[in-house]
């Protein structure tokens, strides 16, 4: 689940990496076709996936939309089926935006998504990796 506005910065890359790792991504580039129902589409893959990842920036925390109605979702599989599949990935937030957003999500271990600012590519290539093999390895542990 993530804003639209932090597609291109972010969720390609993630939806991106875990497919190449042979991790199926319910991503709407690969998922949707024309005609396709959305809600129905998202709810079923927010009901079939192993985890939901969250990509929580300031755009996400702000949306009201459907940012916001697939993050109740997944809430609420978590609580009606006894399940952890939330998956949170920060980028430019804190502790105290996210509590404001929902409480209990600040008790949910995030991985904190690579600040750029004074890395060359290389490295904040690197660290993008990294953050790709640790969700992995969480996805795949879980799948089995």
């Amino acid at each position: 689940s993530h804003d639209s506005r932090d597609k291109e910065l972010l969720v390609k890359k993630i939806a991106h990496g875990l497919s190449s790792r042979l991790c199926p991504v319910w991503y709407d580039e690969y998922t949707l076709k024309v005609g396709d129902n959305i809600r129905e589409s998202i709810e079923k893959g927010i009901k079939e996936a192993n985890k939901c990842l969250l990509i929580i920036t300031p755009n996400f925390l702000a949306n009201n939309r459907w940012a916001r109605k697939e993050f109740d979702s997944i809430f609420m599989r978590e609580l009606i089926m006894n399940q952890k599949v939330i998956l949170p990935i920060w980028h430019q937030v804190n502790e105290r935006d996210v509590y404001e957003f929902s409480p209990s999500l600040v008790n949910t271990m995030a991985l904190p998504w690579p600040n750029k600012e004074g890395m060359t590519d290389k490295q904040y290539n690197i660290e993008v990796e990294e953050l790709l093999s640790k969700l992995h390895t969480v996805i795949k542990s879980t799948s089995k």
